[in-house]
This record gives structure tokens, C-alpha cells and sequence, in this order.
């Protein structure tokens, strides 16, 4: 119900209406997904067991050892070769072209039997296998998966994941805490790989980061960068860096700080130091406790601090020997001035800031996803690539042979390019009957 008013809000009633009723907005968690993920897997499943027991008795049981007697000569059709060579050459032969080689004899014949590439035949199924393997992965991810966002600002952290997907919230088993945003330029990119900054672009926007860490128990366990098309991993959980923006309050200032009662009459003498204040932190100055308790971009049009016309101002909370103040802050130090002769409670406050530096706060929004069918998915994908090397790069192939006399009969099978296996097979022939023919002259000479 909830993900229906959700979906309604986003694209209206009528749209809304079908997105929802056909899962258009989390199409990997939907109903027909997990459907046609396991209507595909039974696919396979029943089209590889009705193939295997033929391939199995071809590749592995006793049944492939045939002689090439005269009841098997009638449907393997051998052709015949007028040649004379001894038995080992003819096992030296079939070795050389990378068959292994079995040998029977019987009422003075010799049976070959050559064989080499048999397990090529099974490279189809290992693909199958890791086929299904990586559809148990895609499953697993549909059924356990999630897919959200975290809304995190500067010097804040969150455990709160928005599946906008079904319009709920779940709470992770640690949070992320946003240390630092920042934009970076084409410029800044150059500098850091230390290149000459000379592009027409070098101000236009690159890319943009966040130093986040993560925390879990009150410690944290995991620090570093993630970026656009650069993520964080943590776990089974994977931090993206989605979208940025501004809060429209202060992320850090530099005040300067004087002796109130010297400022006037003195103003050199009057400083008393600098400090620098982030969102969400405390700073310490001296006998003063600081930090920044409200802020606003923009103090005569709050809209156009949004759009990156910055007026700033600050209330700032301190603490001193006990007693709390809010120092109001501007970014004029006239309208800085004019702030604190109106505030009656200041008056015995010792101290006026004035801002140095401003910047304004930004967050960012994390797109974290946790798919633990992943691992699966990769072990899949390598038994699919080994199955396919197996398969289109090895050729399952058998050779029969008798030798009867000075006749060798040789028949031939090849589960793929049988032709041109078959040709090659017969010149390399030739040449044994060339070297069988040549050493029969040098021994008759002798």
C-alpha cells in the first residue's frame, strides 16, 4: 500500500496506477523477473539432461573403444592405404598429431584406437552450469537484495536507507558519516596528475567526491573516498556517490576574533586569534567552547543563497567560564557591529567575530546497494568463459585403424569441422607412407 502511494505521488494517479501494477519502478524485484529467471533455468536444466547421456557414453564409458572390425568397417566406411610400417611407428605417428592411443591385437591384426579433445564435448554443459549459477546469483539478488538512498550532510551521519522503489525505509547495520564534500573541476583533475592546466574547461565540473567513513557500535570501522563511477565497498555493501546539493546552511566558517574592548580604539592590538567552524562540530578557542547553531546563505533573500548568491550569516553558540551566548555573525563586519550593540545579552561578552571565509554546506546522496548474490554471479561468469574456451577451442576427435599385412584401414570422427579434419589427416598419411617407403629402400639397399 505504502510503495502504491508512492509510486501515485511520483507519476500521478492514472500512470501511477500502471507503474505499479507492472513493477516498472523495480523491475529486478518483480514478480515476472523471479518468474522468467526460473522459467529459463527449468529450460536448461531439462534441455541439458535430455543431451547429456548421449555425450556422457561418447566421452567417457567403454563404448567409444571400437575396433575396426569387419562389423564395425560398415558404418564407419574406413578408406584403405597400400603401406607397410611397424606397429610402434604407427602408435609414434598418432601420438605426434596428439591422440592418445590404445592398441589391441588380434589373429595377427593390430586395432588403433586414437582419441584426443574428448572433454570438449562437456564445455557446453560447464557453460549451462554456470549459466544456472549466475541465474541462482540474479535470483538471489531479486529475493534479498535492496537498492536505496541515504540523504547525508556535512559533518552528519545516517543509518536511514529510502527505497524509493516501494516507499519505505529500512535502518543499515552501521552509518555513514559525511567527513568532506567537494566538487571537483577539470582544472583540479590536471593538477592532481600533475598535467598543464590548459583546457577551455578546466572550470567546468569534473566530478564530485565525498570522504565518508563508517561507523558501527559507536566506532569506526571503514574509511576512504567514493566518487561518481568510483564506489565505496564495504562488506556486501556498495556506496555510490548519486547526487549533491546544498542544505542552505553554513558547512564551515573562519572567524577572527577581537577584544571587544579594544576593537575600536585599537584594532591591531584588539586580535586575538582565528578559529575555523564546521557543521556539526565543536571547536575550541582559548577559554571558549564553539560551535555553529544556526546559519543562512543568503540573509536578505534566502532563495537566491540557494542559487549561489551567498550573504551569509551565523548564530554562533559559545560557551564561556559556564555561561552560553549566541554571537550573531554576518557576512558585513557594519551589519556584524550593528547585530551586537542590539543584543542586550552581549553585553558583557568579551569578545567580536567577524567572518574571514565562508562555505556553505553541502550533502550528498549515496546510493548504497547490498546484492550478496554478487560473489555468485562472478563465479558463474568465469565457468560460462572456461566452458566456452573449452568448447570452441578443443574438438572431440577419433581415429580407428587396423593394420592388416602392408593395408592400414583408417576411419575418422570429429565432432566439428570433420572435413577438414579428415583432409589433414589423410596428407599426414601420405607422408608416413613416404617415410615408410623411403627407410623400406634404404633397408632393401643395405
Amino acid at each position: 500500500r505504502q510503495r502504491q502511494m508512492c509510486i501515485r505521488d511520483r507519476f500521478g494517479v492514472d500512470v501511477g496506477l500502471w507503474f505499479w501494477k507492472l513493477w516498472l519502478t523495480d523491475v529486478f524485484h518483480s514478480w515476472y523477473y523471479i518468474a522468467f529467471i526460473v522459467l529459463l533455468a527449468v529450460n536448461l536444466i531439462v534441455c541439458s539432461i535430455k543431451r547429456l547421456p548421449r555425450v556422457w557414453i561418447h566421452t567417457f564409458t567403454k563404448e567409444r573403444f571400437q575396433r575396426l572390425d569387419e562389423h564395425t568397417q560398415k558404418h564407419l566406411k574406413p578408406v584403405s592405404f597400400r603401406i607397410n610400417p611397424s606397429k610402434e611407428k604407427v602408435i609414434a605417428f598418432l601420438k605426434r598429431l596428439g591422440f592418445n592411443v590404445y592398441v589391441d591385437e588380434q589373429e595377427g591384426k593390430f586395432y588403433f584406437y586414437g582419441e584426443k579433445g574428448r572433454y570438449s564435448r562437456l564445455g557446453v554443459y560447464v557453460v549451462h552450469v554456470g549459466l544456472l549459477i549466475i541465474m541462482a546469483g540474479a535470483l538471489i539478488d531479486a529475493l534479498w537484495g535492496i537498492r536505496g538512498s541515504v540523504i547525508v550532510p556535512e559533518g552528519s551521519r545516517s543509518d536511514t536507507l529510502t527505497i524509493q522503489s516501494k516507499g519505505t525505509e529500512i535502518k543499515l547495520p552501521f552509518q555513514i558519516e559525511l567527513e568532506n564534500f567537494r566538487i571537483v573541476t577539470y582544472g583540479d583533475e590536471a593538477r592532481r596528475e600533475g598535467k598543464k592546466v590548459s583546457t577551455p574547461f578546466r572550470d567546468d565540473v569534473a566530478s564530485f567526491e565525498s570522504d565518508i567513513r563508517i561507523i558501527k557500535d559507536g566506532h569506526v570501522v571503514s574509511q576512504g573516498t567514493t566518487a561518481v563511477n568510483s564506489p565505496f565497498d564495504f562488506g556486501t555493501y556498495r556506496i555510490f556517490q548519486a547526487t549533491y546539493g546544498l542544505t542552505g546552511e553554513a558547512g564551515s566558517v573562519r572567524l577572527v576574533i577581537f577584544d571587544k574592548n579594544k576593537v575600536v580604539k585599537d584594532p591591531k592590538s584588539a586580535l586575538v586569534g582565528e578559529v575555523e567552524l564546521k557543521a556539526g562540530k565543536v571547536a575550541e578557542f582559548k577559554d571558549m567552547l564553539l560551535s555553529i547553531d544556526r546559519s543562512t546563505l543568503n540573509i536578505e533573500n534566502e532563495q537566491a543563497g540557494m542559487s549561489g548568491d551567498l550573504k551569509p550569516a551565523i548564530i554562533v553558540k559559545v560557551l564561556l567560564h559556564h555561561k552560553a551566548y549566541d554571537v550573531p555573525v554576518v557576512y558585513s563586519p557594519e551589519l556584524t557591529l550593528v547585530a551586537y550593540t542590539r543584543m542586550a545579552e552581549l553585553k558583557d561578552f568579551p569578545y567580536v567575530f567577524f567572518m574571514s571565509d565562508f562555505r556553505p554546506r553541502f550533502f550528498s546522496g549515496f546510493q548504497v546497494s547490498r546484492q550478496p548474490g554478487t560473489p555468485i554471479i562472478w563465479i558463474g561468469s568465469l565457468l560460462v568463459v572456461g566452458g566456452m574456451i573449452v568448447a570452441f577451442y578443443t574438438v572431440h576427435r577419433k581415429v580407428w585403424m587396423r593394420l592388416e599385412g602392408d593395408t592400414l584401414w583408417v576411419a575418422f570422427w570429429s565432432h566439428k569441422l570433420k572435413e577438414d579434419f579428415k583432409k589433414s589427416f589423410l596428407r599426414a598419411l601420405e607422408e608416413l607412407r613416404h617415410e615408410s617407403t623411403d627407410n623400406g629402400k634404404e633397408s632393401h639397399a643395405a
